[in-house]
């Protein structure tokens, strides 16, 4: 399982190392010197790494190369295992040394001796990076995972005994390349780890780490989707849902209460900008019969393996669709989420990118919850502008440790601001989307309807705009519903009941039907419109019979059939969530109904 530290343990392993967590300054040689640089210059000094010996991994190589213009000269081969775990040689041998002495070659690293702190006024002597051209390595699929701990290797042990191991992901490994002759049991201080402080990477970081990053995934067709995807998905702005799934933990009972922490507190983040949020507080994870479209962003604990609304199988030519949006980034916090990528059934990371998602991050082994990514500080620099790799290691207090981060390294999804992505998008789902992101973040920031009268007034002319759209799609018409709902607005009333409508009339995928269908129910029903709601449940209810029993819209027609047209907790439409009260309980797996209807497979059984 995944285990706390507590912060005391964390700060006291810090000090025992010599290093504050937060350096001030990069550690130099003698002659070291720098200037600034950004997350733009990252293509400019990355490196791919393939492995000869990997039937995919030099098509993926030069994939990934031409999408995102990388020369040949920065494009490497090396002999490694084909195995995702290898020992410590191995490691050595076949991986560290060969692009090491690469780099040496063409002079891009240039390193002079030097000491390193080990506290109580010891010192190791090392060789420190004076000149480093290479800010990040991406290591193709065929380059092994981890590095498994190996007892022969002597070294003073660390006064922390859950850290007394040389095991690591060879991603985290890699990181202090820069540096040579470091210890290797334990961990090491993430200098570009600055809590509360945005900042792209530049040289002088470059002369302590690189940013090590790998394009990964069960099948080579998984890693050239995640190419294409994050790029796509860039160009033209992430939008969709966030769901966040906490385990309800008390903060004053509970020693991972962290973990729910880290994921309730990227929530202010994402409502800053605008987008759609459900965040789960239930000891469950999410159901597996939520019907989930449009998910940009995932984050949740705690399960061994990959279950919930994303791992909905999805056949060709059927009218559903994955849960995930092109793009999406997701992360399950376990112990051993990405312990393998080569499975799109076993943890998390592998299943996650099988179903759509484009880029993840997880530990290989146990490490510890406070030395895995945390999503509330990936959230904060993710949004801003930055890119998945410095993201990850801007969420990452240690390195030469467990994680790693699965994705176009340069994927930046919120690079292009909202507005310049509205104006240049077309008609269509994802100009909706974003423009209903951009009318939410305007309601998020508003006050009351006495104290904020002209900025709700003029939210209410834009909307009025919106309704006007011709073009208007299913997810244009829900998110105006979803709006519509809020009391500073529009007391409720038939309205957002008729945008639901609209929004299941232009539906063609049958997940959101489901959904949309639920909520126009449920918003008639709550103005006492009950044969309304009936109606717009049985013309989904006659068309899936199976997927709307497994769906929950049998249920909750058995409800609003014995209803006496008092609209309940189930009948309130002011919050777009789904997995409140407001649905039946999940049905499981198992006992899900037969369905005859081409649309949508069974899901598995977990």
């Amino acid at each position: 399982m995944t285990l706390p530290l507590p912060r005391l343990l964390l700060l006291t392993t810090l000090l025992v190392l010599g290093l504050p967590l937060l350096l001030p300054s990069p550690l130099r040689a003698e002659g070291g010197s720098g200037s600034g640089g950004g997350s733009s210059a990252l293509k400019e000094h990355l490196l791919i790494v393939y492995n000869n010996l990997s039937p995919d991994s030099l098509s993926l190589a030069r994939y990934y190369a031409k999408a995102r213009g990388i020369p040949d000269d920065r494009i490497l081969g090396i002999d490694a295992p084909l195995e995702e775990e290898i020992n410590r040689a191995q490691y050595e041998k076949q991986i560290r040394a060969p692009i090491d002495d690469y780099l040496v070659r063409k002079r891009w690293i240039k390193r002079a001796p030097g000491q390193f702190p080990l506290g109580q006024n010891k010192t190791l002597d090392v060789s420190l990076a004076i000149e480093n051209k290479i800010w990040c390595i991406v290591l193709m699929k065929g380059i092994p995972l981890k590095i498994a701990h190996d007892p022969s290797v002597q070294e003073t042990p660390t006064a922390v005994a859950e850290l007394n191991t040389n095991a690591a992901s060879v991603d985290s490994e890699l990181t202090l390349l820069p540096l040579q002759g470091l210890p290797i049991i334990g961990v090491m201080p993430n200098p570009f780890y600055l809590l509360g402080f945005k900042r792209s990477f530049d040289e002088l970081d470059a002369l302590q780490m690189i940013l090590v990053g790998r394009l990964d995934g069960p099948t080579a067709n998984d890693v050239r989707r995640m190419i294409d995807d994050a790029k796509l998905a860039e160009q033209n702005r992430l939008a969709g849902r966030v769901e966040i799934d906490t385990r309800g933990l008390d903060k004053a009972s509970s020693g991972y209460f962290s973990g729910d922490k880290m994921l309730l507190d990227s929530v202010p983040y994402f409502r800053r900008e605008g987008m759609e949020i459900e965040v789960d507080t239930k000891p469950d994870l999410f159901p597996d019969n939520l019907p989930w479209t449009n998910v940009a962003l995932y984050a949740g604990w705690y399960a061994g393996n990959a279950k919930g609304p994303f791992m909905r199988e999805v056949k060709d030519g059927s009218t559903s669709e994955p849960a995930f949006a092109k793009g999406a980034i997701a992360y399950h916090i376990h112990s051993y989420d990405a312990a393998t990528l080569r499975s799109d059934k076993e943890n998390w990371a592998g299943p996650l990118l099988a179903k759509g998602a484009a880029a993840t991050m997880g530990a290989v082994y146990e490490p510890y919850l406070d030395f895995m990514p945390h999503w509330d500080d990936f959230s904060r620099r993710i949004l801003d502008g930055e890119s998945f790799i410095e993201a990850g290691y801007g969420s990452q207090k240690v390195l030469s440790w467990m994680t790693t981060f699965v994705g176009d390294p340069l994927y930046t999804p919120f690079g292009l601001p909202t507005d310049k992505a509205i104006a240049v998008s077309g008609p269509g789902k994802h100009r909706d989307l974003l423009l209903i992101q951009s009318l939410r973040r305007q309601l998020n920031a508003a006050g009351s309807a006495e104290d904020d009268t002209d900025n709700l007034n003029d939210l209410k002319e834009r909307l009025k705009t919106v309704a006007q759209d011709p073009k208007l799609t299913t997810a244009g018409w829900e998110g105006y519903g979803d709006l519509m709902s809020d009391p500073r607005l529009l007391p409720a009333n038939t309205t957002v009941a008729q945008a639901y409508e609209k929004a299941f009339n232009t539906a063609t995928s049958l997940e959101d039907q489901e959904r949309t269908n639920l909520k126009a129910a449920k918003a008639y029903q709550n103005r006492f419109r009950l044969k309304d709601a009936k109606r717009v449940l049985l013309l989904q209810l006659n068309r899936y019979p199976n997927e709307s029993v497994y769906y929950g819209l049998m249920d909750y027609y058995k409800q609003v059939m014995n209803s006496d047209g008092i609209p309940s907790a189930a009948g309130n439409t002011s919050a777009p969530s789904l997995s409140g009260t407001a649905l039946p309980p999940a049905v499981a797996p198992s006992a899900a109904p037969a369905i005859s209807s081409p649309a949508l497979a069974k899901p598995e059984a977990p």
